[in-house]
């Protein structure tokens, strides 16, 4: 695939986030006020990234209502040992950043057309209805040295979110990496119920509480989480039931201003072994009595 300059005669440069209100497209806002970020809209989703949290997206809207939210830091982190005292001990996203060798977006559209566009200031495309934000980056501990080796793709299109995580064990400091969250979302707090289940028909129903405690522990396979308020739901899925650290597995983290889904994992730590990780969120809006019959019918959509 091809790198094309953003200058280009078919990039145009936009004004205001406006300019793409209702229009599938891409734009670089280097003055928003959480710093420079990329923005991407299809169909009725828009996400947007931020640099300062090495580039891991930030919030998340579906037909104008926000089902991820900005109160803390989203995709992988690892949390590390022999870290002085005081220091963060998470390494990733807006804690001690990644190193990031690249960030770019690849745009298809029905024509099957493919182009991708290195991300900087003044980007801004208007065609296409498949956005896939791709960034290469590392984990560079100042305290051991290289970890890891990533890589990651988030697919925005108008079928919703597809996220996709690569790693590559690459320095001998992995041994004191204690675990890595291989996923990070948080919801709003005005999500109430939550859903749960795997592959055999077993499901568990809870609702979130603002008591700051962890709740789940389970390896699933899917979740449904509603926001009654808003009346928005989520339908969240993993292509496989992953195996999560023992005491923690998948947990939702009750906080007293948002909602927070985890996926904890024992990375791997051999020098070169590779492990993937695969999540698709897809968002309705229904009201409270039909939102469990809508999304039971989202979720068929995967489970063919």
């Amino acid at each position: 695939m091809k790198y094309v300059i953003a200058v280009m005669t078919m990039i145009l440069v936009f004004r205001a986030e406006a300019g793409l209100s209702s229009t599938n497209g891409v734009w670089f806002d280097a003055k928003h006020t959480d710093g420079k970020s990329l923005f991407v809209r299809s169909g009725d989703y828009t996400m947007r990234f931020a640099e300062k949290s090495s580039w891991t997206f930030r919030e998340a809207s579906y037909r104008g209502k926000q089902f991820l939210t900005t109160s803390g830091w989203q995709q992988p982190v690892l949390n590390e040992a022999k870290v002085p005292k005081g220091k963060d001990t998470f390494l990733g996203t807006g804690h001690r950043r990644e190193a990031v060798e690249s960030i770019a977006v690849t745009v298809s559209n029905a024509s099957e057309s493919v182009l991708t566009y290195p991300v900087v200031e003044g980007l801004s495309i208007t065609n296409g209805d498949m956005f896939i934000i791709e960034k290469k980056s590392k984990f560079i501990s100042e305290f051991s040295g290289l970890l890891y080796e990533h890589r990651s793709w988030v697919t925005v299109s108008p079928d919703g979110i597809h996220e996709r995580y690569w790693f590559r064990a690459a320095g001998e400091g992995t041994t004191n990496v204690n675990y890595m969250y291989v996923f990070m979302h948080i919801f709003r707090n005005s999500t109430k119920q939550w859903i749960v289940g795997d592959d055999k028909g077993e499901i568990t129903k809870g609702e979130f509480i603002d008591d700051m405690s962890f709740s789940l522990k389970k390896d699933i396979r899917w979740a449904f989480i509603y926001d009654p308020m808003e009346i928005v739901g989520v339908v969240y899925v993993y292509p496989k039931i992953y195996e999560g650290k023992r005491g923690f597995k998948n947990s939702f983290w009750n906080r007293s201003y948002d909602n927070k889904l985890y996926l904890q994992i024992d990375p791997k730590r051999k020098m070169g072994e590779e492990f993937e990780y695969e999540v698709t969120l897809k968002v309705f809006i229904a009201p409270a009595e039909i939102w469990e019959t809508e999304a039971k019918k989202t979720l068929t959509l995967f489970l063919r």
